[in-house]
């Protein structure tokens, strides 16, 4: 199964800070892959393997890192 793409929006991203802990966080996950947080639009869009790692995994860590799981953007196809 190939990579799939996720856009998520994402609360408590007021800061560089929160910007770096969250992308560094998810890049360090294995089967995550091209993490891009977005201050502006308040999103983290990422690849990841849905053979080796579940989508609801990523949100709870998300939430566990401090930071909220508010609705996903990804574009349908």
């Amino acid at each position: 199964m190939a990579q799939e793409f996720r856009s998520w929006r994402v609360g408590g991203l007021d800061t560089n800070e929160s910007k770096i802990h969250l992308q560094r966080s998810l890049r360090d996950m294995k089967s995550i892959e091209d993490v891009d947080v977005n201050m502006l639009e308040r999103t983290v869009n990422f690849s990841f393997n849905p053979r080796t790692i579940d989508e609801e995994f990523i949100k709870n860590t998300i939430n566990t890192l401090g930071y909220s799981f508010l609705g996903d953007k990804t574009p349908k196809h």
